[in-house]
């Protein structure tokens, strides 16, 4: 899985960290990391967009037919798992479009931060645990996105943190093979959030999109887009099934039409 454009194998003794950016990238069996965000291909962002909009037309299209199956009077989604694995109660089911005021970073344990907003999780954090357990609701799945970003830039505890954060499908096993069979240990400075946007496809699938800046490199925005899936009482990150996710160059926030949040 990518997240960047030049690529140093995680087996490596030496990770270069003051060029490092967060795109994963499978390539045959190998565990890489990019180190150039500015060699992102502007057609691999799309392609993988557009698989983004593929899958949540294709589960809007399943969840309808259930529903024709099924009956009118079947439980919703929403009603049957209101509440998380942890008991964060969903509350407000808005999709956030302003500036989160009032956004807490919450330590982890490991150097760095996530953050949390109107008690929408993360509701488990500390004490070794990988941060996770959000309400179910849009700001949750942001928050759920944020969470998984940092932990995946930041490569601590790296095959944990997949298995606890992504949604579990082949794709995720196929990542995970690789996790073990290449990465050396190596760990990174979480990447900075500066800005985000949340699209609703369901009440159990939202697609985030995250502006991201490196620690080493503020000026060099990007943005990369997160489908978030309801699964298992938490929201879950779905590892694209070509295994990239690309970071995308922007000019800035207003020009992709992204709410400005220091997180």
């Amino acid at each position: 899985m990518v997240l960047n454009k030049g690529k140093i194998s995680l087996s490596s003794p030496v990770l270069i960290v003051s060029t490092l950016v967060v795109a994963l990238a499978i390539f045959g069996a190998g565990w890489f990391a990019g180190s150039n965000f500015s060699s992102v291909s502007q057609q691999a962002a799309q392609e993988s967009s557009q698989e983004v909009k593929e899958t949540a037309k294709s589960s809007e299209s399943s969840a309808s037919e259930s529903s024709e199956t099924t009956g009118s009077d079947e439980a919703s989604p929403l009603s049957d798992v209101d509440a998380s694995v942890c008991g964060l109660q969903p509350n407000n089911q808005d999709v956030p479009d302003s500036a989160l005021t009032g956004t807490q970073q919450l330590p982890t344990g490991y150097g760095f931060t996530v953050p949390s907003f109107d008690n929408q999780g993360p509701g488990i954090i500390g004490n070794g645990e990988i941060s996770h357990c959000f309400a179910h609701s849009p700001t949750g799945a942001l928050l759920g996105a944020a969470n998984w970003m940092k932990w995946l830039w930041s490569n601590w505890r790296l095959p944990e943190a997949v298995e606890t954060l992504a949604y579990d499908n082949q794709d995720r096993e196929i990542l995970l093979e690789d996790i073990r069979a290449h990465w050396n240990g190596e760990t990174n400075p979480a990447g900075l959030i500066k800005g985000y946007s949340v699209s609703k496809h369901s009440d159990d699938e939202m697609l985030v999109t995250l502006a991201m800046v490196d620690p080493h490199h503020r000026s060099e925005l990007q943005k990369i887009n997160v489908l978030m899936i309801w699964a298992d009482g938490d929201w879950k990150a779905r590892i694209p099934s070509e295994q990239l996710l690309p970071l995308e160059p922007i000019a800035s926030l207003s020009s992709e039409g992204l709410i400005e949040w220091d997180a």
